[in-house]
């Protein structure tokens, strides 16, 4: 809002001068009112804080949880076999052909 206001209009608004700004008591009696101008110093999060808070969403945490256990599968020797898909190509070309064989002989 105060930024759309003319300066001439800013200033009244604000009853100061354009030259000399505030009187001593003026300022005093603002301080009184309003309070002091200053920030209260807040503690700030850590950046590890705000990096884990980004992971709070449950689909992000299902994409991650899948991510380890498809990098875990893969390192682990043997997962092909434990599930069959290590034999399968095989078995599947073996079935086929001596399956075409059989019925072509009968």
């Amino acid at each position: 809002m105060w930024h759309t206001l003319e300066l001439t209009d800013l200033v009244r608004k604000l009853k100061s001068n354009l030259l000399y700004g505030i009187t001593e008591e003026e300022a005093k009696e603002r301080i009184e009112k309003y309070g002091k101008n200053v920030i209260d110093d807040k503690k700030r999060e850590s950046i590890f804080i705000k990096f884990i808070k980004q992971f709070n969403d449950i689909m992000i945490i299902i994409l991650i949880i899948s991510s380890i256990v498809s990098a875990v599968v893969t390192k682990i020797e043997g997962v092909r076999r434990l599930f069959g898909f290590y034999n399968y190509p095989r078995n599947s070309c073996y079935e086929c052909y001596h399956g075409h064989c059989s019925r072509s002989k009968s």
